[in-house]
């Protein structure tokens, strides 16, 4: 027997111990590589979910967005506030069918207590100039603001609201907040010496970006579905806001009116910066189309 064989007679033989850990680590990598193998699909759609998200945010940063009342063009609020006008939506919590009810019942109390056919005929015609009359009354576009305010403030609510009656949710908080805000503007651009109103709208719109901050922390869809539909930006929840001159004077709460001065280096790096979000808007439009055509062929 030569010396090579006699040396691996004496090697040391792997203890059992050692050869369960082998056998365990290699079980468990194969676990980890069937796992990831199911999983790969939905891995994928979540990092698309994840970098859509993103390039949403550098968009809205990008944007130049009214921290208190959002976009000019939102459709959201553009319809609460004209519903709250219309002729045909009452105030008081009444609707048309209650209206009815109640003027007939009326009515046909009445009739019960006349004999004369003549007589009815006539009460039927003043019911109808009665009806007409509450329904005038009651009507949203004869209203005072604080009606309108409070019927779209309920309108938010309920679109709003995760359950029926939900009311302490973040989006509902921060989607009646902005109704609020918007109803204070209209009154500070009428009064604009209501220091009051000026800051109660300050802290409400403070309030509005905690709650948002919150909401991106416990459920970041939840939070970017809230800010799009009320017409605001990640950058609008995130940034240090103080509703001074400058405010007033950059989104023109008082159009026409100069709050603060600026000098003509201001003002002509204001127009570079403003060339730049054009321009960086535009590529991101255009790496964005890109890459979902892209992910398309693929």
């Amino acid at each position: 027997m030569s010396l090579i064989n006699r040396l691996t007679l004496f090697r040391p033989i792997m203890s059992v111990s050692a050869q369960r850990m082998t056998f365990a680590t290699s079980s468990v990598a194969f676990e980890f590589h069937v796992l990831s193998k199911a999983q790969r699909k939905i891995r994928s759609e979540t990092k698309k979910k994840q970098n859509r998200a993103r390039q949403l945010a550098k968009l809205d940063a990008l944007e130049k967005v009214d921290p208190v009342l959002g976009r000019a063009d939102n459709p959201f609020i553009t319809r609460i506030r004209a519903e709250v006008t219309e002729k045909d939506v009452l105030g008081k919590g009444y609707d048309f069918e209650e209206v009815e009810k109640l003027i007939y019942g009326i009515n046909q109390a009445r009739l019960s207590k006349l004999e004369n056919d003549y007589v009815r005929s006539v009460s039927n015609s003043q019911t109808e100039t009665i009806k007409e009359v509450v329904i005038r009354v009651l009507s949203m576009r004869n209203s005072n603001n604080q009606d309108r305010k409070n019927l779209a403030v309920a309108f938010a609510r309920k679109e709003f609201e995760r359950f029926p009656g939900d009311t302490g949710s973040s989006e509902v908080q921060a989607a009646v907040q902005t109704l609020k805000l918007y109803f204070l503007m209209d009154h500070i651009r009428q009064n604009p010496k209501d220091l009051d109103k000026i800051r109660n709208a300050r802290m409400l719109a403070q309030q509005r970006q905690r709650i948002l901050r919150y909401l991106k922390r416990d459920d970041p869809q939840r939070y970017f579905w809230a800010i799009r539909k009320l017409g605001l930006t990640d950058e609008a929840v995130h940034m240090e806001f103080n509703f001074d001159k400058r405010y007033m004077q950059e989104y023109e709460i008082w159009p026409g009116r100069v709050l603060v001065k600026e000098s003509k280096k201001q003002i002509e790096e204001k127009r570079r910066e403003r060339r730049k979000a054009k321009k960086a808007m535009r590529l991101a439009i255009i790496q964005d189309g890109v890459g979902e055509s892209a992910s398309k062929t693929v």
